[in-house]
């Protein structure tokens, strides 16, 4: 199970409203975010860092848990935000390329993972030599595939300077 399928219903059931809107986004979005959360409500609680171990406790000890996730909340609150604010940034972004590239990588790449997964499950052999193939392509096609990123990175940093997003 996901993070956010684990932690996103204790967070809202615990009243939270930044955590669960935070963790339900995808895993590259949130990730960092998501672990710091989770170490901070593991720690509190002297828990493994891990959403199974939290619901866990949340099933034993419900109060302890949503004041832990609480805590999270407001001492992450700042990169929580920022999580949220990038994505509107996006949104508003002048710029068709990236208002586009995150939500069309972001498909693309899950598309290509998911028919690599379903693969490898289907028929192992047969994955193996996709995996394969993918490792053996000639260079210019990761630099096709790449590329949108090169060229996002260096545009997102002048938009920090400009002072567009944060």
């Amino acid at each position: 199970m996901s993070i956010a399928s684990i932690l996103a219903p204790i967070a809202v059931r615990a009243g939270l409203k930044i955590l669960p809107r935070v963790l339900r986004r995808s895993e590259t979005q949130a990730g960092g975010v998501a672990a710091d959360v989770i170490d901070a409500v593991a720690g509190n609680l002297a828990i493994d860092p891990t959403p199974e171990a939290i619901a866990e406790e949340h099933r034993r000890n419900p109060v302890a848990v949503d004041s832990a996730l609480a805590a999270a909340e407001a001492d992450h609150l700042d990169a929580l935000l920022a999580v949220l604010d990038q994505e509107k940034a996006d949104a508003r972004s002048d710029d068709p390329v990236r208002r586009r590239m995150r939500p069309i990588t972001s498909a693309v790449g899950l598309a290509v993972l998911t028919a690599v997964v379903v693969t490898l499950v289907a028929d192992p052999p047969r994955g193996r030599e996709v995996v394969a193939g993918l490792a053996d392509l000639p260079l210019m096609f990761w630099a096709a595939v790449l590329g949108p990123a090169a060229l996002w990175f260096p545009l997102r940093t002048v938009e920090k300077w400009k002072g567009l997003t944060s």
